[in-house]
Order: C-alpha cells, then structure tokens, then sequence
C-alpha cells in the first residue's frame, strides 16, 4: 500500500481537497499560487525551526484555490476556501493563503502573529490568544482524497468548525 501510494503521489494522481476558514474576504473567487516554499531558517533568521515560507530557492509549490462562501461573525469579515493542493509541501497551503492575505483562523505560525506560536509554546491556550486566533487549531481540514481515480475517500467538517461557520452552512 505504501508503495502503490508512493507511486500514485510521484505520477500526481493522488488529488486531496481541504476547506479553510480564512480571515477576511478574497478579492478572487479562484486563484492558483505557484509559489515555491523554502523552510525560512535556510534563508534568513526564524524564530521558528519549522515555520515556511515562499522563495525563488525553493521546491516547486502549486495550489488552486476557490472562494466556497463568504461571511461574518462579531462583525469580522471571513470565507470559507477550497484548497487543493497540485504539489505537496509542508505547509503549502497555510504558506499560500498567508501570502493571498488571508491566514487560517487559529494558525498560530502564518496567523496574525507568528509570536502566537511562540507564547503557545510557553503559556499553553490563553484567553489572550483565543482573543488573537479565535480558535485554538488551524481551521484547515482535509475533507477527500482521491487515488489514482479509484480510491476516494471523505470526511465532514468537524463540529468545531461547522460551529464557527453558524448558520453559513
């Protein structure tokens, strides 16, 4: 299995999908990022070891993306985005929205504020945080994959995150 995998992933016949509850509203309703990612500690200082980011010395990084909805919560603008990842780099589709403008609510790293992280890793979840990234993971889930045209699988969006979309569903 590994093996077939293996192969299906090296021929781009394997196709993953994901939602993300993004900040803000794109201007674009589909959007492709070509971008390479590079991890940023081999370029320039990181705090972070394992924090991403895009470079002309990186690997190969494509993503398509499509605007599912948009909407409001508190009075804060948000949308719901299709991502579907054509290369599969660590990181790649938080690294590719951060660029568009419009992180991942509760990406402690690409977020707002990559300090998130940082005081995460010292304090654990802390109401100023919450305050920050408003949830406490990456609104980033993995609904299907698709191999080799015959195995396809999906999965829900988890209730945490059908929470924070209300009544947009």
């Amino acid at each position: 299995a590994a093996r077939e995998y293996g192969l299906a992933m090296q021929q781009q016949h394997v196709t993953k999908e994901y939602l993300a509850i993004v900040f803000g509203w794109p201007e674009w309703e589909t959007t492709r990022v070509n971008a390479p990612i590079v991890r940023q500690g081999t370029v320039k200082p990181s705090r972070i070891y394992l924090k991403q980011m895009i470079d002309p010395t990186g690997a190969e990084a494509v993503t398509m993306f499509e605007v599912d909805r948009r909407f409001e919560r508190d009075g804060r603008k948000f949308a719901l985005v299709k991502a579907r990842p054509v290369t599969g780099r660590t990181h790649q589709i938080r690294v590719h929205l951060a660029s568009l403008g419009h992180a991942i609510v509760g990406d402690k790293i690409y977020g707002p504020d990559e300090n998130c992280y940082l005081e995460f890793i010292e304090t654990g979840w802390t109401e100023k945080l919450a305050r920050v990234l408003l949830l406490d993971r990456q609104a980033l889930h993995a609904t299907r994959l698709q191999i080799n045209a015959e195995r396809e699988w999906a999965s829900p969006l988890p209730d945490d995150l059908r929470g924070f979309l209300g009544r947009t569903l």
